[in-house]
């Protein structure tokens, strides 16, 4: 699950090895199998280092448009306008808004992160670049009509879904992987909404069922504090259970395996995150098996 969802570098602070234990786990019943999904074999087609789907333009086109576009993220005479009319003058080079988001926004985001680390950029600039881009992804998205019918990416109409609940890790700074995330679940139709802390989390899980619970931790160091929230929800869950799918940059690293046990799904890959849903909605909408052999006592 863009993050769910891929989201820019950073300088990861040395994980608490006393805090990356996480809490004791107790068993309950879970929802589903274990499935860490990092095969590139079982993810969507990567379309070179400019975005997590295939593209019309060629590959030299587009990474020239992501470093255009990272510029004019980072000029401080541009804001959110200067970004979208920039998505209107090559919109023609790209598929549909959702390409334009995989690859344009994405690894421009991506690129933002990596001249931090290299000292290209300061923390301030590429804060507010990454704040434009996201700025603009939603302004994307409010104008966008939907995919074409018969695009063949999983699109349905809006609400077709029942609803998924998305959330940061609690350590994680980074929140533009969660919303290119929840971009394409609502493209696919999925009822979307977002928490902006455990204690919303919960509160919107008091209130109505969901289909599953998506946390979005970047880098490793927000992997402990994914891990204290898994446990918690475990603890906390409804007694019919509950999904939990944990994505990001941050799960393609090995490490992750201890600390996504208790989750149910783990994937840095939007598409393996939509089909697993897919799954997931099947499974809840299966009409149950009775018996009719068994009699039921009749009161006397």
């Amino acid at each position: 699950m863009a993050s769910l969802g891929q989201s820019h570098a950073s300088r990861p602070e040395p994980p608490d090895e006393t805090a990356r234990a996480g809490p004791a786990r107790r068993e309950r019943r879970r929802v589903g199998d274990f499935r860490i999904v990092d095969d590139p074999g079982l993810q969507s087609h990567a379309g070179g280092e400019t975005g997590r789907l295939p593209g019309t333009a060629d590959q030299r086109q587009r990474a020239h448009l992501v470093r255009e576009f990272t510029q004019l993220s980072l000029s401080a005479k541009c804001g959110c306008d200067g970004l979208c009319s920039f998505v209107r003058d090559h919109r023609d080079r790209y598929p549909d808004v959702g390409h334009v988001v995989d690859d344009l926004f994405v690894p421009a985001v991506r690129l933002l992160g990596q001249m931090w680390c290299d000292d290209d950029a300061d923390f301030v600039a590429v804060t507010l670049a990454s704040h434009r881009i996201s700025l603009s992804l939603m302004r994307l998205e409010d104008g966008d009509p939907g995919p074409d019918e018969g695009s063949g990416d999983g699109a349905g109409a809006a609400g077709s879904h029942g609803p998924v609940l998305l959330i940061n890790a609690p350590d994680d700074q980074h929140g533009f992987g969660l919303l290119v995330v929840g971009f394409h679940l609502r493209r696919a139709g999925w009822q979307v909404e977002m928490a902006d802390s455990a204690a919303d989390l919960f509160r919107r899980l008091r209130q109505r069922r969901f289909v599953a619970v998506g946390i979005s931790a970047a880098h490793d160091s927000s992997l402990a504090g994914a891990a204290r929230l898994i446990g918690e929800l475990r603890r906390r869950a409804p007694a019919e259970g509950v999904r939990i799918a944990l994505g990001g940059a941050a799960v393609t690293n090995g490490e992750v395996r201890d600390e996504a046990r208790d989750a149910d799904l783990a994937t840095d890959d939007p598409a393996a995150f939509l089909t697993w849903l897919a799954e997931a909605e099947i499974e809840d909408n299966r009409p149950q098996e009775v018996d009719v052999a068994v009699r039921v006592p009749q009161a006397k």
